[in-house]
């Protein structure tokens, strides 16, 4: 069987091996999901859902 060779974290963490969570990739990630989620949660009820396809893409 041929591994794959993983080059970064993000490949890492999908595929459930062990990762560094401080790497610059993840952090944006997460600051940018955090304020996506933000954004999200303080919607108008009635503009969650076109808020969320808005901010998804």
């Amino acid at each position: 069987m041929i591994k794959l060779i993983m080059n970064s974290q993000k490949q890492k963490l999908i595929a459930g091996e062990l990762y560094l969570a401080s790497d610059e990739e993840l952090v944006k990630d997460r600051i940018n999901a955090r304020l996506l989620l933000r954004k999200l949660n303080t919607a108008m009820p009635d503009t969650g859902r076109r808020c969320f396809r808005h901010y998804a893409n």
